[in-house]
């Protein structure tokens, strides 16, 4: 499906996720490949922004292997995911360990009380909601006012992407949601993907692109973001954050120099260019203040 495809937000979505994530033996067994080593920047990242045993909701915590490794720095933490079948595992794996404990909850509507947490916290799960917008208020409901709010996922809205597919193009048969089927539809998108990404910049386009998910135990396409239901990107997660009251903070990784990067520092171009591409190139790393109000918001960077 191309971005501005008519998939809307919620659409009955929910309940085939929900489902999906719940009955899904393959989607298990990837999640059950991720080593530590995959949750390192993650970790790193919440001892380097949170206080030492603060409390953490750890949100879409899948088999539990970045919640136990959160508990084992001292937080304490409750991790929560939508399916029974991920929290079993999570439990059976990591149930006996200290400062940590386990539930099935669904994030568009969670049973915690108003500011429960000191930090609400998740990886790569933000692109599986189907109504992005109110699983940040129920985030931003639950943490205290002066916590924070952390968010890994990945960036979908990177005009690059579709470039580079464009010149590499080769037949296949497995699309992901916002992935052209022919080289002719690759070049169109990596036309519209550009202009929509400097409209996000801009910030005259606020609009959430929403994505009918590819839902497949297959090998090849079960995990590896078919799934994803919306068109993911830094600048509508920051723009609902500040919308709740937060600061907000980008992270983004030090050692990032393409090609074009390197040419717009050879040519010694606005630092705020630079910036801006960094933002739809890297992959969405958020950290989020939130305020006492919401009329006082301010960037961090």
């Amino acid at each position: 499906m191309s971005v501005n495809g008519k998939a809307k937000k919620g659409d009955g979505r929910d309940i085939e996720l929900k489902y999906f994530y719940s009955s899904s033996q393959t989607y298990l067994k990837r999640l059950e490949r991720h080593d530590e080593k995959t949750f390192a920047p993650y970790i790193e990242l919440c001892k380097a922004k949170i206080s030492p045993g603060a409390s953490i909701l750890d949100c879409g915590c899948g088999i539990g292997t970045s919640s136990y490794l959160l508990a084992k720095e001292g937080f304490k933490v409750t991790a929560i995911d939508i399916s029974p079948l991920f929290t079993f595992g999570a439990k059976k794996k990591y149930g006996n360990k200290p400062n940590l404990k386990f539930s099935v909850e669904d994030t568009n509507k969670m049973h915690f009380s108003n500011q429960s947490f000191d930090a609400v916290c998740s990886y790569d799960l933000l692109e599986h909601v189907t109504d992005v917008k109110n699983v940040l208020r129920e985030m931003s409901r639950v943490v205290k006012v002066g916590g924070l709010l952390i968010i890994f996922m990945p960036n979908h809205l990177d005009p690059i992407q579709h470039l580079i597919a464009c010149i590499r193009w080769k037949i296949k048969d497995k699309y992901k949601p916002w992935e052209a089927k022919s080289r002719i539809e690759i070049f169109w998108q990596f036309i519209r993907t550009t202009f929509l990404a400097i409209e996000k910049v801009a910030g005259i386009n606020q609009r959430i692109y929403y994505l009918q998910p590819v839902l497949s135990d297959e090998e090849n396409v079960c995990g590896e973001d078919f799934d994803a239901t919306w068109l993911t990107n830094w600048f509508d997660i920051e723009n609902t954050l500040k919308e709740l009251g937060f600061s907000i903070e980008g992270v983004f990784p030090q050692n990032f120099k393409d090609k074009i990067m390197r040419i717009m520092r050879a040519l010694k171009l606005p630092k705020i260019l630079q910036f801006f591409y960094t933002k739809v190139r890297t992959r969405c790393v958020i950290v989020g203040m939130k305020n006492e109000t919401t009329s006082r918001t301010k960037s961090l960077f």
